[in-house]
């Protein structure tokens, strides 16, 4: 016989379920459901929660009825597992106090020129003006000028243009972009993408709405290697993650040596 009942706001010592004889409070139940992506707010899913470990409860007592090895079995990976989730939390909570996660830019500029390969293109990167105007915009004209940049007057013409008329805007001769992310923008298909890309293609496309204006600044092509600028949080991540492992293994290490002499253990083969 299964009764359910789950309340929620109460004190998290309440028992919020029972299976034989063994019990779950509330705060062991927001505890594991918080770690494994539950919505804690969610009567459902402390409904569904409460029920996965009701069964696993009596799944348990069940096996332990029969009398057989796989109980002996089950118990015995139970406390393995046990033990190696213990060790990765003592583990982790000396790395979050230990790590240094300052990383400087002549270590990332290190890390980049010795892993150059590691960085190479997947598509076409730019440096890209874009500009969609409506085709009803009394400066259309304008734009068809200022939008080829030959002097700065050009640019002060184009971002007071996009401000007033533009329904997307965007400009940024520092920063590179993949050119996809441009590409998806336009209205034609059948696109010759390389040929736009290499050529740094000054050129407009329209539409029954809207005139869309494409100048390109500079490339990378596919297969070069990244810019350091547009991979420095790769790169920033990486050094990191490095830096994270070595530490982590230090520490697992240096723990497994202090809880050696810490605690008694016999080994008796």
């Amino acid at each position: 016989m299964v009764t359910f009942c789950v309340l929620l706001g109460c004190n998290n010592k309440d028992i919020v379920a029972k299976a034989n004889e063994h019990t779950l409070t509330r705060y062991e139940a927001n505890l594991v459901m918080s770690k494994l992506g539950y919505d804690v707010n969610s009567k459902e899913e402390w409904k569904s929660f409460v029920n996965d470990w009701c069964m696993a409860m009596i799944m348990r007592d069940e096996l332990e009825e029969k009398g057989d090895e796989n109980y002996d079995l089950a118990h015995t990976r139970s406390d393995l597992f046990f033990g190696e989730m213990a060790e990765y939390y003592l583990t982790e909570n000396r790395l979050i106090s230990q790590v240094d996660t300052i990383v400087t830019p002549e270590q990332m500029t290190e890390y980049y020129e010795s892993h150059k390969e590691e960085f190479t293109l997947q598509d076409f990167i730019v440096k890209v003006l874009y500009l969609k105007v409506p085709q009803s915009a009394e400066v259309l004209e304008q734009v068809k000028t200022a939008y080829l940049l030959k002097n700065d007057k050009d640019m002060a013409r184009i971002e007071s243009y996009a401000k007033l008329y533009a329904e997307d805007f965007y400009f940024d001769d520092q920063n590179w972009l993949f050119f996809s992310k441009i590409r998806n923008k336009l209205p034609v298909r059948n696109l010759d993408r390389e040929s736009l890309v290499l050529n740094r293609t000054k050129t407009y496309f329209s539409d029954d709405q809207f005139v869309y204006f494409l100048n390109i600044l500079d490339y990378k092509v596919k297969d070069d290697v990244s810019p350091m600028e547009f991979v420095e949080t790769e790169v920033k991540e990486r050094i990191l993650t490095n830096r994270m492992n070595e530490m982590r293994e230090k520490i697992r290490r240096q723990l497994n040596e202090e809880l050696k002499n810490k605690h008694e253990i016999e080994i008796y083969i």
